[in-house]
């Protein structure tokens, strides 16, 4: 990355991630936007078919990469999560989705 280049990290490739991704990406929010997911092979594709757009917006570069990247990050957006299951209460569901923010949190700061 060149020095002086406005980066966005989004943790978590799913539907949200990628929809943040490429709104950032059209309203030219940052020159880099790096995906990063559990699934690095999500976060690999969902990167490539969004940066298939970026003919039409050569200055910003988006692609998956790790958790080191948020080093220097301007910004960290935190997509990750799963699902409701059927049968799960809203407050079971939060303290799944509190435990893997407290394991991206820990990743994050290493």
């Amino acid at each position: 990355m060149k020095k002086g280049r406005n980066k966005i990290v989004i943790v978590g490739a799913g539907n949200v991630g990628q929809a943040i991704a490429y709104t950032l990406m059209v309203r030219r929010q940052a020159e880099d936007i790096v995906l990063i997911d559990v699934d690095k092979e999500r976060a690999e594709s969902a990167a490539k078919n969004i940066a298939h757009g970026t003919g039409f917006f050569s200055q910003v570069w988006v692609r998956a990469g790790d958790y080191t990247e948020c080093e220097g990050a301007d910004m960290i957006i935190l997509t990750a999560g799963v699902g409701r299951k059927a049968g799960q209460s809203r407050l079971e569901l939060a303290e799944v989705n509190a435990g893997i923010i407290k394991e991206i949190t820990a990743s994050i700061m290493k």
